[in-house]
């Protein structure tokens, strides 16, 4: 009986006479659309159900298996617990004003640890509001857990979809979780956490828990300047190459062309293994085109694939100071 299970606060002082749960949630204890919490506000307060917003985070909504019941003296929040266990925490706001006051509404706010027994939160495969978080095609995909783990029983109940054969990388409560090659471009993978996973202590999980992920098709570069379409480049300034892969200034050298023609070229590196390209001042208010070859390789032989354009126009009003 819930009601039983009210606990009274009054540390809250006079705005609320009950909360529950006081500090944790517990989604093993939740029964289906159970209620997950309650406020209950004084006899000489109510609710600002008109004024202001009463909000959750993470946002729940009925789409992810969350909810709130409110009248004037009291919120209900009801969540699946499938849906706390992708989260290590819940937060709420909502404004109550005093019957002597309701012009002046105070903001009251509670956050709760939820005990998910295991997992806590996904990090390179979160998922959000049921939108895919993108990974990159070399992996790796990590998840983090909030206690130490079986780390034989989660490898060996682990369920990957499509299946590549794993390497697991294991740091305290981290585990890394490596594809023995890239992944497939733009493609849906699904980790299952099985029952039969159990922590450190030998509990197992009460459900499966699947987490989606979509690889994207990983750039060559991580950045260039400029930019493609920039303009009001400044007349004087380096050009720069930064890649995902170690790559050689006298490689990108050999790849390079930029037209109309430009002098004085040099190309040096960087500790950070960024590219530097310096040269002689630019022509004004003219457009240039940089081409990188898509013959242009990192050191160990990761090829560029696709020729790289970058079209930009300098500054009109002379060289860069």
């Amino acid at each position: 009986n819930w009601h039983h299970s009210f606990v009274k606060l009054n540390r809250f002082g006079r705005h609320l006479s009950t909360i529950y749960p006081r500090s944790v949630i517990d989604p093993h204890a939740m029964r289906e659309d159970s209620v997950t919490a309650i406020f209950r506000t004084t006899e000489g307060f109510r609710i600002d159900t008109a004024g202001s917003t009463i909000s959750l985070s993470p946002p729940l909504s009925p789409a992810n298996g969350g909810r709130l019941v409110v009248d004037q003296r009291e919120i209900l929040v009801k969540c699946l617990a499938d849906t706390l266990f992708r989260y290590d925490s819940l937060y709420i706001s909502f404004s109550v004003f005093s019957l002597e006051s309701p012009y002046s509404p105070e903001t009251i706010t509670h956050s709760w640890r939820v005990d998910s027994n295991g997992l806590n939160s996904i990090r390179t495969a979160m998922l959000i509001d049921d939108h895919l978080e993108s990974i990159s095609r070399e992996g790796p995909v990590v998840i983090d857990f909030n206690q130490p783990m079986n780390k034989e029983s989660f490898e060996e109940n682990l369920i990957i979809h499509p299946w590549f054969e794993p390497t697991y990388f294991w740091e305290n409560n981290r585990v890394s979780i490596m594809p023995p090659n890239s992944l497939e471009p733009w493609s849906e993978y699904t980790f299952t956490i099985g029952t039969k996973t159990l922590t450190a202590d030998s509990v197992p999980f009460r459900i499966p828990l699947s987490l989606s992920v979509q690889t994207r098709d990983r750039s060559f570069f991580r950045y260039h300047y400029p930019r493609t379409g920039a303009e009001g480049v400044p007349l004087q300034i380096d050009f720069v190459f930064n890649s995902y892969y170690d790559i050689d200034h006298d490689m990108l050298r050999r790849a390079f062309t930029i037209a109309p023609n430009v002098d004085s070229l040099r190309f040096y590196s960087e500790p950070s293994g960024t590219v530097n390209i310096s040269h002689a001042g630019l022509a004004p208010a003219t457009e240039y085109t940089i081409t990188i070859d898509s013959s242009f390789t990192s050191r160990l032989g990761t090829p560029l694939g696709k020729e790289l354009t970058i079209d930009f126009i300098t500054d009109s009003i002379g060289v860069y100071q």
